[in-house]
This record gives C-alpha cells, sequence and structure tokens, in this order.
C-alpha cells in the first residue's frame, strides 16, 4: 500500500506509526498512541479511549459530548464489515460523523475537499484496531471512505438525521484522490460503485455553495 503524495499524505496508526504498511504488519500494543491531530485535516478528532479489563473482559467509554465540538449525534448505527469490503468515499456538507472501530482492523481513508482548508485535496489515513479503539470525529467537507481488511464492526453517530441530499462521494479509484487503497478488486456497493468522479463532485459542491443564502 502507497500513498502517492508522501509529502502530505501519511498513513498514521492508531499506534503511533507514521509508515506505510497493511493490516498484519501493524503493532498489538493497546495502550499505544492515537495519531496525533496535525497530521490530519482541520476539525479531525482523535480522541483516545480507554479500555478497562478485568477477569470478566472488558469496558470502553466511547462518548461523551465533550469529546466533539459540534452537538451530540442524534442517530447512532452499528455496521458489520466483511473483509475486502470498501465503504465510501463519501461526503457530506451537512453532518459530521464520529466513529469507533469495536472489532476488526480497517484503513480510514480521509480527502479534504474544504476550498479553505490548508489541507485542500490532500488525502491522509488512520489505521485502526479493534483491540485498540479511539473515537474519529469527521467534519462536514472532508471525504472518508473505509476499507476492512477482516470481518470488521464498527459503530458510528451522526449529528443530523440520514438524509439523501446531504450523501454525496467519488469513485474510490478517482485518480484525483492521490491514493492507491491496499487492494485491487474491493467488494462495494452499487451506489458506491456508480459514484461521480471528483470533479463531478466538486462541482456539485460548487453549486451547492453557490445557492445558500447569506448568513
Amino acid at each position: 500500500m502507497k500513498v502517492q503524495d508522501p509529502q502530505h499524505s501519511q498513513v498514521f496508526g492508531a499506534f503511533g506509526s507514521s509508515h506505510l504498511a497493511n493490516s498484519d504488519s501493524l503493532p498489538l500494543n493497546a495502550n499505544a498512541a492515537v495519531p496525533t491531530h496535525e497530521h490530519l485535516p482541520p476539525g479531525v478528532r482523535v480522541i483516545p479511549l480507554t479500555t478497562h479489563k478485568d477477569a470478566r473482559g472488558g469496558f470502553t467509554e466511547v462518548f461523551r459530548n465533550s469529546f466533539i465540538p459540534t452537538t451530540a449525534p442524534c442517530q447512532w448505527n452499528l455496521v458489520y464489515s466483511q473483509a475486502n469490503v470498501l465503504r465510501g468515499v463519501h461526503l457530506h456538507i451537512t453532518h459530521a460523523d464520529y466513529l469507533i472501530l469495536a472489532s476488526g482492523s480497517c484503513l480510514f481513508f480521509l480527502f479534504d475537499c474544504r476550498s479553505d482548508s490548508p489541507m485542500k485535496f490532500q488525502p491522509s489515513t488512520v489505521n485502526a484496531k479493534g483491540h485498540a479503539p479511539f473515537g474519529l470525529y469527521i467534519p462536514p467537507g472532508v471525504a472518508h471512505g473505509f476499507y476492512f481488511y477482516e470481518p470488521s464492526l464498527h459503530i458510528y453517530g451522526v449529528d443530523h438525521y440520514w438524509d439523501t441530499a446531504d450523501e454525496l462521494g467519488v469513485r474510490f479509484d478517482d485518480p484525483g484522490l492521490k491514493f492507491e487503497w491496499p487492494c485491487s478488486a474491493p467488494h462495494l456497493s452499487e451506489r458506491d460503485l456508480g459514484l461521480p468522479s471528483l470533479q463531478d463532485l466538486l462541482r456539485t459542491l460548487h453549486e451547492t455553495s453557490a445557492t445558500k443564502p447569506p448568513n
């Protein structure tokens, strides 16, 4: 797996790793550091979570209102993915996402589409393992896709109810994303297979911004 623009695009794993790696090479230290915020798009937050273990198992507090800068999620979803599933790349104009990988392993891909961002049109990634959970907050305007190395379970909350008008996206293999996924033939939904090009997505974002009433 590699990123085409290493100057701006690195893999920042849930274990403090900044090298490009597949799932099997990720360290297994559940107490290691989570990715640092300065390497991710502005507004993206990685929230450390602590698992309290005893002979019965473990307990992890996954959300508090103070974890995120916006209103608390009004809708929570539980998603199971098989190995080699790729979800995305999706983008929302209105709602933000808060995600936790509960089991398995995955690659979170981010692509900043905000015109005023210093990381505009730059990809970044976060590797995650379910046994070392953290919260990932993704603000509106940051496109995101998830690739699952193995059967995985993730939970995510949104701060607005699901709305088809806010479900935009771009094909995962668009060259404008400047990213090579760690797979050659991922399993995608029909919807994700039919997503438009990055150029078409950016045109839609421009048109949407132009029709918004002034504050």
